[in-house]
Order: C-alpha cells, then sequence, then structure tokens
C-alpha cells in the first residue's frame, strides 16, 4: 500500500469498503458551489476524490433535506446560548441544574435566550424543588452574602425579570417563590423579597408588599383584624402564629447594618401603615415585639408560649439584663422607625411628633406601664428616643415629667453600677440641642426641672417616715452628687 512514506492510491472494485475516513462525508465550514439544499455537484465531490454514490445510497436518507449536515439546519440552530448552540434541550436543562446559582445569575446576564431558557426552568416544578433543596443546605448564619443562597436566588430571580412590566415582574416572584411559603423556609423568604426589591424604584417596592398581603397573606390581614377588633389575649395562638409569620417574611429579614438602616425603617414603616389609626400601629408593634412568657397547658400536657401583653405593666425592670430581654425588641424597632424621617414618601415618612406619640400609645398599653420600664426604653436608645420624648415633654408644658425622667434613669443607673457619665451625658446633651431658646429659654428650663425633681424627690424620702427609706435617701443624695457631674457639661453648653 506505501512505497516510502508518500500514500498511493489504489482501485477498488464495486462493494469494497472506502478508503477515505467517513468523516470526510461530514460538514467542512468553507465550502461553495451548493445547490438549494447545501449539497456539493457530484463533480466536486469527484474532484475531492468522494465517491458520489454515498450521495445517493438510500440507506443513509430518504431525503435530501436529511442528508444536509447538523450544524447546517438553521432550524436547530439556537442563537444567544453561545457555545452552547449544540446542546440539546435535554443537555440544557441538565446544565442549567448542574451549575451553581452564581453562575445562572451570570448567564442570564449574557443573553435574552439564556434568560428566556432559565425563566422557563426556574417555573417547573424540577425548578422550584431544586430552589427548595438549595434552600435547605444554605448555611444558618449567612445573611445577604454569597453564601446565602435565599439572597443568590434575590439576585437570580432579579436579573431573570429585568426589562419586564412591572405587573408581570411581580406576578413571576410569587410563582416561583410559592413553594417557601407555608414551609419551615418561609423563614428565609423575606431576605429572597428584599434582595429582588433591593435598588429598585420606592413605588415598586410598595407593589410588591402590598401584593404580598394581598395575595398570599390575606388570610394574615383578616387575623390581624380580629385581634385588634377583639382585643389582646383573647386569640393567644392566632396572635403567635401572626407574630412568627410577620416576622418570616418581613421583620427578620432586615440587613441590621448602618447601610441599610434606611431601608429596614421603609419596610416597617410600610408595615405599620397597613393601620390607619396610631393606636392600632402601637398595637401591632407590640404584637411583633412584646415579651413572650411560657403558660401551662390544661391536664398537665407542658406548657406553651403566648405573647406576655402585660409583663411591661406589672412588672418592673430589675436589671439591665431584664430590660435587655424584655425591653429591647421594641426598643430597637423605635429606633429603626426614627430613620423614616427621610423617606421622601408621604404615606411612609415619619416626623418626630409621629414617633413621639407611637412611644406614648406603645408604653401605655394595654395599661401604662411601669415607670422604670418606660424610661428604660428611652434610656436604651439615649441619643434617638430620649431626646425626642423630652424635647416634646418640654415643648408641650409636661416639664415636670421630662424632670422625672431624668431623675429616674439617674436612679436606675447609680442601681445598676452603670457609667453614668457614658449613658446620662448624651441624653442632656441630644435634648438640650433639640430645644429652641425663643420665645422661651427652653435650654435652662429643662435643666431646671431637673433639679426641682431631684428635690422633690429627695424630700419626699426624708419626710415620708417609713424604715428603710432612709438608706434609700443617703443613697439618692450618693446618685445625685453624681449626676452633678454629668449636668456641669450640659450646663455649660448653654
Amino acid at each position: 500500500m506505501f512505497s516510502g512514506s508518500s500514500p498511493v492510491r489504489t482501485k477498488r472494485s464495486p462493494g469494497s469498503a472506502p478508503t477515505t475516513p467517513i468523516s470526510k462525508c461530514f460538514a467542512v465550514r468553507k465550502r461553495s458551489h451548493r445547490d438549494e439544499h447545501g449539497i456539493l455537484p457530484a463533480k466536486t465531490m469527484k474532484m475531492k476524490g468522494i465517491d458520489t454514490d454515498l450521495q445517493t445510497s438510500p440507506s443513509l436518507s430518504a431525503s435530501p433535506l436529511d442528508r444536509v449536515p447538523l450544524p447546517f439546519r438553521k432550524q436547530t440552530i439556537s442563537l444567544g446560548l453561545g457555545s452552547f448552540n449544540v446542546f440539546s434541550n435535554c443537555l440544557l436543562i441538565t446544565f442549567i441544574e448542574t451549575v451553581d446559582v452564581p453562575a445562572l445569575i451570570v448567564l442570564c446576564q449574557t443573553s435574552r435566550e439564556w434568560q428566556k431558557r432559565i425563566t422557563k426552568f426556574v417555573l417547573t416544578k424540577n425548578g422550584q424543588n431544586l430552589m427548595v433543596q438549595r434552600c435547605e443546605q444554605s448555611p444558618k448564619g449567612e445573611r445577604y452574602t454569597n453564601n446565602d443562597v435565599f439572597h443568590l436566588y434575590g439576585k437570580l430571580l432579579k436579573a431573570l425579570t429585568m426589562g419586564q412590566h412591572n405587573s408581570k415582574r411581580i406576578d413571576f416572584l410569587f410563582d416561583v417563590c410559592k413553594p417557601l411559603f407555608d414551609s419551615p423556609l418561609a423563614s428565609g423568604l423575606g431576605r429572597i423579597i428584599r434582595t429582588y426589591c433591593h435598588g429598585l424604584p420606592m413605588l415598586f417596592t410598595i407593589r410588591v408588599l402590598n401584593a404580598l398581603m394581598k395575595r398570599e397573606c390575606r388570610k394574615l390581614d383578616g387575623e390581624i383584624t380580629l385581634i385588634l377588633e377583639d382585643g389582646v389575649g383573647a386569640h393567644p395562638q392566632i396572635e403567635l402564629k401572626i407574630r412568627k409569620t410577620l416576622h418570616d417574611l418581613l421583620v427578620d429579614a432586615a440587613y441590621g447594618t448602618e447601610e441599610g438602616r434606611l431601608e429596614d425603617a421603609f419596610w416597617l414603616s410600610v408595615l405599620l401603615r397597613t393601620r390607619n389609626a396610631i393606636s392600632d400601629q402601637a398595637k401591632l408593634l407590640m404584637l411583633l415585639f412584646a415579651p413572650i412568657t411560657k403558660v401551662d397547658t390544661p391536664f398537665g400536657m407542658g406548657s406553651s408560649e403566648q405573647i406576655d401583653w402585660r409583663s411591661l405593666c406589672d412588672h418592673v425592670v430589675v436589671s439591665w439584663e431584664d430590660g435587655i430581654d424584655r425591653i429591647r425588641p421594641i426598643a430597637d424597632a423605635l429606633d429603626t422607625l426614627t430613620h423614616a424621617v427621610k423617606i421622601n414618601h408621604s404615606l411612609y415618612h415619619w416626623n418626630k411628633l409621629q414617633i413621639f406619640n407611637l412611644i406614648e400609645e406603645t408604653t401605655t398599653f394595654p395599661e401604662p406601664w411601669a415607670f422604670d420600664n418606660f424610661v428604660f426604653l428611652l434610656m436604651f436608645k439615649p441619643t434617638i428616643l430620649a431626646p425626642i420624648s423630652l424635647s416634646a415633654r418640654m415643648t408641650y408644658n409636661f416639664e415636670d415629667e421630662a424632670g422625672q425622667i431624668i431623675c429616674t434613669m439617674k436612679s436606675l443607673l447609680f442601681r445598676w453600677n452603670m457609667d453614668m457619665p457614658i449613658f446620662l451625658l448624651p441624653v442632656l446633651m441630644a435634648t438640650v440641642a433639640e430645644l429652641p431658646l425663643e420665645p422661651t429659654d427652653k435650654k435652662r428650663e429643662f435643666i431646671a426641672v431637673i433639679l426641682k425633681a431631684q428635690g422633690k424627690l429627695a424630700g419626699e424620702l426624708l419626710m415620708s417616715g417609713i424604715p428603710g427609706e432612709h438608706m434609700d435617701f443617703v443613697e439618692e443624695l450618693a446618685a445625685f452628687k453624681m449626676m452633678l457631674n454629668v449636668l456641669m457639661p450640659a450646663v455649660n453648653g448653654i
């Protein structure tokens, strides 16, 4: 067959196997002179050393179109898939199922074709099951990071609907997330929604939240109305269910960072403003953040949790740790809401007077809180809540209460051996900064009512005649001495 290194062509008899590789009969990308079916003329085939019998062999194909090499069938080419054009639909689905969520986010941003195919997949039963499986494996401690699967799915769903009409985007979001509602994974659903809405116009976020309450939480909205109308404690199990659902969808999804404070304030404001009356907003706030207690179930069947509506009315805070446990969640929520003063939407904007009214309604529900509990609420956020409450009292002729609040703060700090300058001085300085000089000098009047309240408290302890009150009087003088050192910088400032 060979002489030296040069191949020698030999004649083959009819019916013998061709010596030319079969691959030579298929697509060569640079060709010319094809007929209407894309087949080379016989003359050209012979010039290339290819047997023309292969073109007419009935065993290969019955139709000229079927003999066209696969790469040249235009109907099989799916534009926008890049190198994946050669994949069948089954292989593409397998590929989409296999790659991780960050890769899908990148893919759907490369072309409309990838966006369309991934969108179609995530809406299927397999796509939703895969989402559930991945969310179940999401690390518990991760929030809004690249390891948080809920956060990644929020990014993916957002990328898949870019450029679509708002109503379609909202429908798509809830259609994909439907398996997560009423499931153990609902605790992460809020992060999907928050990530999906992040950076989008405020009006769109409002529409998403309204759709959430009307479509997915319609029964929940009715249950909230029932609780507010029938009175607290009448339906303890429904109260806990409402609390858990709202925490899963909205409250626990908060960013909890300085950068995300404005967005956290917006979502909390939208939730509270589902009720019109300030009293109902305060009840809803308590429903979400009031202390939880355990009660024994009938017939000795163990215990169950329920909201303790009267805890802050009947039980005085006994330590800083006790206040952290029972009062801090409400203080944090009110602190978050103070950032709503920056929201440029009339329905969800809060000014300081509105926040003051909400504080007053909250701390008098279902009855007025113990005074020490109310003071701890203000003291826990000394530069935020305390100035709002104190300056409003000084402005609207409740000066004596302002003095009592400062004196009670001083007593609690001294009793718990806390650093008085760290906690009390910021309260005094921030309040003085809020007060006007005209038409009357409210700054000096504020210092005066503090001294007046301190003198009244010391006099009552001295003149009470109750055994043991003498020691309280001595402690009060020691606490007042410490407070004088704190008052001096505030006095110098005016």
